[in-house]
């Protein structure tokens, strides 16, 4: 499988790392970690959003 097609499946939600041999697998792996990474970011980043906004909300209620 190319590394196209692992992507591919991957937007899809069609990937079976369980079939991929070791060197898909890895890449697999690889483009995961990108993606967990990439998503806590994000999350940590509307965190961070929220709680400056409520902090602010405090301070105009005030």
């Amino acid at each position: 499988m190319t590394h196209k097609e692992i992507e591919i499946q991957m937007a899809l939600g069609t990937i079976q790392p369980q079939d991929l041999n070791a060197e898909d697998f890895n890449h697999w792996m690889h483009l995961s970690e990108q993606l967990m990474a990439r998503d806590m970011k994000a999350a940590e980043e509307k965190r961070l959003r929220s709680a400056g906004q409520s902090t602010e909300d405090s301070k105009q209620n005030d």
